[in-house]
């Protein structure tokens, strides 16, 4: 089963929202719509989403200032949708920010491509957020075998190989991590404080 993707769409427009809904298919997307900035954001705070679709004016506020509010604070990426006088602009005040601006009028092929791109950032990104959590555990348990080897050294003046071999021999002999055995080491040393 195909895990769905929550899409949060920020419109006062009736005739773009059954554009979108059909440019995400229901097998892979769930559409949830807000026709102000204050109920998305409401929103964004009670639920998680994939990325948000925005398309200026909203009924309460013009919407590129909180866009950008939507992108950093609820860290998503945003397809923001403005009138074609103003692009230029507002893609020039968002250069720096997660947020993909597309002119309106648009054709619902350039419209598809934005939220294919869209797509692509925020798998590519979960991917980055993902390998960046697998780095930090890894260097947490290095640093709490460290640790385990250094109690090792000043206990039993083991020198770092031999605390190094010792933890290895431990983790193989009962079938058990390094990080394990460092953990036990740990409370071992944290009884005897």
């Amino acid at each position: 089963m195909i895990n769905k993707k929550k899409i949060l769409i920020v419109s006062s427009g009736e005739k773009l929202v059954p554009v979108l809904k059909e440019l995400l298919p229901v097998n892979e997307y769930i559409v949830n719509l807000s026709t102000t900035i204050h109920d998305a954001k409401k929103k964004l705070r009670n639920e998680s989403f994939y990325f948000s679709i925005v398309q200026c004016p909203i009924k309460d506020e013009f919407g590129v200032k909180s866009s950008q509010e939507i992108a950093n604070t609820f860290d998503i990426g945003v397809l923001l949708l403005v009138k074609n006088d103003i692009f230029d602009q507002v893609t020039y005040r968002l250069k720096e920010d997660p947020i993909l601006v597309l002119s309106m009028p648009t054709n619902r092929q350039v419209l598809y491509q934005g939220i294919c791109l869209m797509n692509t950032l925020m798998f590519q990104k979960q991917k980055m957020e993902n390998e960046i959590r697998k780095l930090r555990k890894k260097i947490q348990d290095q640093q709490k075998i460290n640790q385990a080897k250094l109690f090792l050294i000043e206990q039993y003046h083991y020198s770092e190989e031999k605390a190094h071999h010792y933890i290895e021999k431990v983790a193989m002999d009962h079938s058990i991590t390094k990080v394990e055995v460092a953990m036990s080491l740990i409370e071992k040393v944290k009884k005897n404080e």
